[in-house]
């Protein structure tokens, strides 16, 4: 009898063929998933670049609206006039109330802001910002008088007694008006960070001295003299230096915008951080970006001539809409005030700056 399964037992030189085409579709197939996960892991890394990028930018937009509200508002119940004061040019911030002559500013040397200070700005979401309100115009109004249209309502509840102003007030305060924690809630907020907004992003600002805009070419970007400008309203011969300068650091990281390690010692928030280690690694994984800007208390359109609205030298109730100007030359243009001024240039720096 002839035995069969020695026809069926596999050949030797078969079965490693067959082996080594598979350990080669095998490793083919390893290469091309390795080969999409690199691909998607730089893809997420080239999105957390884009993430950080926008997030800096959020970060000096946040800084410029710091800065213009704090030029004018922002110093306790005290209205200032700008940080050089339109009044002379004096190194500001200074009260409205205050004689700018005598340089009564709101700062005193080597802290914010005085020239050559810094202030560190870490930002995160409120659950309710202090004098928070709705967004939008109110939807629904209840006026005891019955009024039905809406600038019947207006000149109505102008002409109320100051509290059923408030009562009406529009915009509407999202604490409302009649809750017993109206009077300090409003205004105070809770300012307890909502899970998840810390640690992402910051800015912080340094304000020039006269010396790092003179265009001595120190700092490196110090190319062109800031400390001359528009001539003082009277003629008056002295000039205070331009103070009105700043240099924005905007960053997207989690280092609270501490600058090194030395900087969290001197502030005594070392508890914030495991160990110097550990906040330069943090430091290295940031996003930083360096920008300069300068304040001006002028906006102008049309023609931008360069004129200044009278009502810009009065307190911010007094301001007008808009102003009309004509030249000499028939040309009719209008400077339109803005309560906090404006931005009159932004500079992205290439490098790190000497200080910031």
């Amino acid at each position: 009898m002839i035995d069969t399964a020695i026809h069926h037992r596999p050949r030797p030189g078969r079965s490693g063929a067959l082996l080594i085409v598979a350990t080669g579709l095998s490793a083919m197939m390893l290469g091309l998933a390795l080969a999409f996960v690199m691909n998607m892991r730089n893809e997420a890394g080239r999105s957390d670049g884009l993430t950080q990028d926008v997030r800096c930018r959020l970060m000096l937009h946040a800084a410029k609206c710091y800065l213009l509200e704090s030029s004018r508002l922002g110093w306790g119940a005290q209205e200032t006039m700008g940080w050089n004061d339109v009044r002379t040019h004096a190194i500001g911030p200074i009260p409205i109330d205050r004689d700018p002559i005598a340089a009564n500013a709101l700062w005193s040397a080597g802290t914010w802001p005085a020239p050559g200070s810094v202030v560190r700005c870490p930002i995160q979401r409120l659950t309710r910002p202090p004098f928070a309100v709705h967004p939008g115009p109110r939807n629904t109004f209840s006026d005891p008088k019955g009024q039905t249209s809406i600038g019947a309502l207006d000149d109505a509840l102008f002409n109320k007694h100051p509290v059923e102003r408030v009562i009406y007030a529009d915009p509407e305060p999202i604490v409302p008006v009649g809750d017993p924690s109206f009077a300090t809630g409003f205004a105070a907020g809770d300012r307890t960070p909502v899970p998840g907004s810390e640690f992402q992003s910051w800015f912080r600002v340094y304000r020039e001295t006269a010396s790092d805009h003179d265009g001595d070419g120190s700092p490196f970007y110090d190319v062109i003299n800031l400390n001359g400008g528009d001539p003082i309203e009277g003629g008056a011969a002295a000039r205070p230096a331009n103070a009105s300068v700043f240099l924005v650091t905007a960053g997207a990281g989690a280092s609270l915008g501490f600058r090194d390690w030395a900087e969290v010692v001197a502030a005594g928030k070392t508890a914030i951080f495991d160990s110097a280690g550990e906040f330069d690694r943090i430091r290295a994984a940031e996003a930083i970006r360096w920008y300069r800007l300068e304040w001006s208390p002028y906006h102008n359109m049309g023609s931008g001539k360069g004129l200044r609205a009278n009502s810009q030298h009065t307190d911010i109730n007094n301001l007008v809409s808009i102003s009309g100007y004509s030249s000499n030359n028939g040309d009719a243009f209008y400077s339109v005030p803005y309560p906090f001024g404006h931005i009159r240039w932004v500079q992205r720096l290439d490098q790190e700056p000497p200080t910031w």
